[in-house]
């Protein structure tokens, strides 16, 4: 199929040409989907351009609108937990009454169908992006799960084939669409320069979310593009049509191997050495941790380093076991009441850019073995009381 008979099946507008794919697929013999996914994935266009990312979830939905199409792929949805992914300034929710760790949060449609309106709850808007822990029993008590989350909810039949056939031929496309971009902005020299090139796919990851966002089948999809080795090989390796699409996978490939021929070969790590790294690198952010409040007072984005911070922390100290010999041999609780006295009489307090460190506290004390700790320890009591008093005014 030739870059001009794309182009007249494009012009059968997008869900006349999506059901028309769809219809291919379904036979069988998806001979024009690779060809038409060349001209709207073509890496010589901008990433994010309208246009293609609106074609792309047209084409996804095989003749249905892109609304009606995850209603139904939703409607497969086996998932037990939620795992919904949302980005920063998105409204979710926490329940006190039903979490069981002060971090839990679930997203609205778990919310309004778990039916929390006379809970102790509070809407926020989240400033670090999240996920959903609806399901999830280790976050919060299954009292608290919606209608379609958690052990007790019905399970739906089996999914028709011809539902994810399209999406099954575009994931693999779709991520090595993102991994192309990537790959051309690898050699920026300036962190700004990156910088932008994150931002110039913001809309493109945003689809992909969306994507992500249909369920568990959509979900097995894209896991599947993304683990596929021999999926991947057909993608990257040649021998590659003598067309645009072609050169540039061409260029891009051998691109790609001189970059390998520049880094070293190392042994892969065994499992031991994984955990030394990992118990070794919260060692170093615990002794580096009261730098926090100094380096948020002289940040020119204190909100964004806020959430990077967080983004690290939570991974660590949500390790109850790795959190109580932070405690035991670091003196992690005292290093966190004395960072947030020393915020006191920062503007960070004042821009309430205080929360991270709240957040670490909260993760810390939700495990029980250091939560006794903390009530055991007379000294840190007397801190915690005397940070307090900071708090009431005279």
């Amino acid at each position: 199929m030739s870059n001009s008979t794309a182009q007249v099946l494009m012009k059968k507008a997008k869900r006349g040409a999506a059901a028309y794919i769809h219809a291919d697929c379904v036979n069988g013999s998806p001979q024009h989907l690779g060809p038409l996914l060349d001209v709207l994935l073509n890496p010589i266009k901008a990433i994010d351009e309208w246009e293609t990312i609106d074609w792309c979830r047209w084409l996804l939905a095989g003749g249905r609108t892109p609304d009606e199409y995850a209603s139904i792929v939703r409607s497969y949805d086996k998932h037990d937990k939620c795992g919904l992914v949302w980005i920063p300034r998105v409204v979710a929710y926490r329940c006190r009454t039903c979490g069981i760790s002060p971090c839990m949060s679930i997203c609205r449609e778990c919310f309004h169908r778990g039916d929390h309106s006379t809970h102790d709850f509070n809407m926020f808007l989240s400033q670090a992006g999240g996920a959903c822990d609806c399901g999830d029993n280790s976050v919060m008590k299954e009292d608290g799960f919606c209608s379609n989350h958690g052990n007790k909810c019905p399970r739906p039949g089996t999914a028709p084939a011809e539902l994810m056939c399209i999406a099954e031929g575009m994931m693999p496309r779709l991520i090595l669409r993102l991994l192309q971009h990537f790959r051309e902005n690898s050699g920026v020299e300036s962190s700004d320069n990156y910088r932008v090139a994150v931002q110039e796919c913001e809309g493109y990851v945003q689809m992909l979310l969306e994507f992500n966002n249909m369920g568990d089948l959509m979900r097995s999809a894209m896991t599947k593009a993304l683990i596929n080795p021999q999926m991947y090989r057909q993608l990257v390796e040649g021998p590659f049509p003598d067309t645009e699409y072609g050169r540039y996978m061409a260029e891009s490939t051998r691109m790609y191997r001189r970059a390998l021929d520049a880094f070293p070969a190392p042994q892969p790590p065994d499992d031991r050495i994984v955990l030394v790294v990992q118990e070794q690198l919260t060692r170093t952010f615990v002794l580096h941790y009261a730098r926090i409040p100094l380096v948020l007072e002289s940040a020119s984005d204190p909100d964004t380093l806020s959430n990077r911070v967080v983004h690290m922390s939570v991974q660590l100290f949500s390790n109850e076991a790795l959190g109580l010999r932070c405690v035991q041999q670091l003196h992690l609780l005292h290093v966190m009441v004395l960072s947030l006295r020393f915020m006191m009489a920062k503007r960070v307090m004042k821009e309430h850019c205080y929360w991270p460190l709240v957040s670490d506290f909260n993760n810390v004390l939700s495990h029980r073995s250091v939560a006794l700790l903390f009530l055991q320890d007379d000294e840190l009591l007397d801190m915690w009381f005397h940070f307090l008093t900071m708090l009431q005014g005279t």
